[in-house]
């Protein structure tokens, strides 16, 4: 994540006990102050296969002279967001002293967004433009996750979104 581990504990309800739950898995790891468009130098040296981005948000404040004045603007800086990570994620798995077995391996990339935004943003044409390919489409069922606790939120506010949409996770390759 972006934000430092006492950033996520403060700002939203229930943050210490989902930061807690993924630290302890052994499933993966979490990284804090990560910034997803500079993976290299976010990340410590790892070899790492698979990347998870679930609900990429495109931050109105990151340039104050730019707000969401059209949906054009943000249609736009989402979509350069998801090309930067898949640029950077493709730049971490490929090794600076790559052979040709390594731009052979495979990465995984899951995205998670909603419907209407994978078909605004134009996800699979994002990821054909840096090389990557969408394997698989699949509904994010909310309601699953809502046993373990999850409820969707607003990045700044910890408001819950006001409408549900139905989500999808986007699996590329």
């Amino acid at each position: 994540v972006l934000e430092t581990r006492e950033e996520i504990l403060s700002r939203y309800t229930g943050g210490e006990d989902n930061v807690n739950a993924l630290c302890a898995s052994d499933r993966g790891e979490v990284h804090f102050q990560v910034d997803c468009t500079q993976l290299r130098s976010s990340l410590p040296s790892h070899d790492y296969d698979a990347f998870v981005f679930n609900f990429p948000f495109a931050d109105a404040t990151s340039n104050p002279d730019q707000g969401f004045s059209t949906r054009h603007v943000a249609v736009g800086r989402h979509q350069e967001l998801l090309r930067a990570f898949l640029e950077s994620a493709r730049d971490v798995h490929v090794s600076p002293h790559d052979t040709n077995s390594d731009r052979n391996k495979d990465i995984t990339v899951l995205v998670s967004i909603l419907a209407h935004q994978a078909i605004s943003w134009d996800i699979e044409q994002v990821g054909l433009d840096v090389g990557f390919a969408i394997t698989d489409m699949f509904p994010f069922h909310e309601r699953l996750y809502r046993s373990l606790g999850y409820r969707r939120r607003r990045s700044y506010s910890d408001d819950t979104f006001r409408q549900l949409a139905p989500g999808y996770a986007t699996n590329v390759v």
